[in-house]
């Protein structure tokens, strides 16, 4: 690290000066203050680096112990830096990363293996037999010993796995406290606690007396003062907790094209409150249709909104006449109910279309009455635009019904309410949305 010094200004009569300083061996005297090296029985280690930062760090920590009487017999794997990572990406959490690292645990007869993600602020172990530990389980282990070397502390958890470390954490007396996920969310749960520990199932492991911060090499050297203190294997301090909680993991996954998969489940939702929550009838609708392409065919697309602007139906037609407004209409009504009065253009398919469903006497027409049908469709039109055209009119549909649906519910018409009302909607919105969300 090159630390440049200044007297003052560009300009001082003094000359600044550049000073090399090797802050490493500080930073594993940190590390190493959490236990005695001294103390360490004899340990074969397998350390897979990954071709990451973790390699010299590692070396010079190795080093501090073995100067304080520690007898480690250390097999290196993918020790030297590369930023090609030419033996693969450096994420030991993948099962497809496992073998690099267990099969030399199984050749060495190691008593365990430890390998690291590139920055190493993540360590995963391997028991003596090779087996992946999942981190879930880690968590425990360093919660153990955490508490042994301060009986009664507080220790932080993540709220995907928390049984294990919760039973652990009260069996030995202390107290479990649950942080959502994330690293500065973890960090301020400790700094508020007063936690002495918080660990991750994603293998970040954080501890106050490191600043609160999250390790890759403190937990190494806890789990090897923990073996040498209990003189058990690494597989038999998590056998119990392995058959006790049997975890998965974490499992992900990517949804392909999720508005689509959801967005009809969202969209119904909304639909279903908003009609129950307005059960008078006694609207105006206004009626009109725009144009749209399709793989550059003109299609139709019909809407209905009530007078306040909520958009009511929306539906997609090859042609613009009687037979597509009936249908329309039809649509519209079973699930609204007829209203009072119904504004629309002068297409004389809607006179047609309602007079044979016997509501002639309730259309409206006019100049400028139907303003509110034509501004409604201006953010329809803008996402149009965005998503360059639509390729059938099942997409379409789709679109326009999901569309319609999230709008009405985010549609606070701002230049009609004062702000705290404003801010009160818009605060209901969101936690509807949430609502929907979390169901």
């Amino acid at each position: 690290m090159h630390v440049a010094s200044f007297a003052d200004a560009a300009g001082a009569p003094q000359k600044g000066e550049i000073r090399k300083i090797d802050t490493r061996v500080a930073y594993a005297k940190r590390v190493l203050s959490f236990i005695d090296p001294g103390q360490l029985k004899p340990l074969r280690i397998v350390a897979n680096a990954g071709n990451g930062a973790a390699g010299p760090t590692f070396d010079a920590i190795a080093e501090l112990m073995e100067a304080s009487g520690a007898v480690l017999e250390i097999t290196r794997v993918h020790q030297e830096p590369d930023g090609t990572f030419p033996n693969g990406i450096p994420n030991p959490l993948l099962p497809e990363n496992h073998e690099a690292t267990a099969s030399v645990v199984r050749e060495a007869g190691a008593d365990l293996g430890v390998a690291w993600d590139g920055d190493f602020d993540r360590c995963f172990f391997f028991d003596e037999k090779g087996q992946f530990v999942p981190g879930e389980y880690i968590v425990g282990v360093l919660a153990r010993a955490m508490l042994e070397r301060e009986p009664g502390a507080v220790i932080v958890h993540d709220p995907r796995v928390v049984w294990n470390t919760q039973r652990i954490v009260g069996n030995l007396g202390g107290r479990a406290v649950v942080s959502r996920t994330g690293h500065a969310l973890v960090k301020e749960k400790m700094r508020k606690v007063e936690a002495a520990y918080g660990g991750e199932m994603s293998a970040h492991h954080y501890f106050r007396d490191f600043m609160n911060c999250d390790s890759g090499m403190i937990p190494l050297v806890l789990v090897l003062d923990l073996l040498s203190r209990t003189g058990t294997s690494l597989s038999a301090e998590v056998s119990e907790m392995r058959e006790r909680h049997p975890s998965s993991g974490e499992i992900n996954f990517r949804v392909e094209n999720w508005w689509q998969r959801f967005g009809p489940l969202f969209a119904a939702e909304i639909q279903k409150r908003r009609i129950e929550g307005m059960k008078s009838s006694r609207w105006r609708w206004h009626l009109d249709e725009i144009f749209v392409k399709i793989n550059g065919d003109r299609h139709y697309l019909w809407r209905a909104v009530d007078h306040e602007g909520e958009v009511l139906e929306s539906f997609v037609t090859k042609a613009r006449d009687k037979k597509a407004a009936l249908k329309f209409l039809k649509k519209a009504m079973r699930k609204h109910g007829r209203p009072e009065v119904i504004v629309t253009d002068r297409l004389r398919s809607y006179s047609a279309a309602l007079k044979e469903i016997g509501s002639a006497e309730r259309q409206n027409t006019g100049r400028w009455l139907n303003n509110r049908a034509g501004n409604s469709h201006l953010p329809f039109r803008r996402l149009e635009r965005a998503m360059l055209r639509f390729r059938s009119m099942q997409s379409l549909q789709k679109f326009a019904s999901i569309h319609a649906s999230i709008y009405n519910l985010f549609n606070l018409e701002r230049s009609l309410s004062s702000r705290p009302n404003f801010k009160l909607n818009r605060a209901a919105a969101l936690a509807e949305w949430r609502c929907l969300g979390a169901t």
